[in-house]
């Protein structure tokens, strides 16, 4: 499993109520998961700029009138979009359609529970390090494959 990997896993969540916050905090308090919170689309954005957050886990509607689309639409700005999971209180299986529909990665409902939050998050993480390793080995390919183009014509 994902939680007992030796590779830590690392993941934003944003999420703007101190009690989801405190709540994903403790359900990984005792993993070798990293986890880095922001309350508002821009705390998530300044994130995203700084480092490579891994997933993210986001409340459906953040404060502004912005919401997980608003992420979305971020992340695919970046070489490696990060996987994007929404969560809140009433998921069903609209947003779980629209979510997946739109380009996000899976739903988790509110409130927390911790092996839906270790398989969901576990998972994304490593279809995210996949993904971001697929693309490192592509481009020295890609490189390397032009002048050897060019010298055959």
């Amino acid at each position: 499993m994902a939680e007992h990997s030796h590779e830590p896993i690392s993941f934003l969540a944003v999420l703007p109520d101190p009690v989801d916050r405190d709540s994903l905090s403790a359900i990984i308090r005792h993993s070798n998961w990293k986890l880095d919170f922001a309350k508002t689309y821009e705390e998530a954005r300044t994130a995203l700029r700084r480092a490579d957050t891994g997933p993210i886990v986001t409340e459906c509607c953040l404060p502004g009138g912005l919401g997980w689309r608003d992420l979305l639409r971020l992340g695919t700005a970046l070489d490696t979009p990060p996987p994007i999971i929404v969560t809140d209180r009433l998921a069903d299986e609209r947003l779980w359609a629209e979510v997946l529909n739109e380009g996000g990665y899976d739903v988790i409902m509110k409130p927390f529970e911790p092996e839906e939050v270790f398989h969901v998050v576990g998972y994304a993480w490593r279809t995210y390090r996949d993904r971001a390793g697929r693309l490192t080995r592509r481009k020295p390919e890609i490189a390397a494959a032009v002048p050897f183009a060019r010298s055959r014509y």
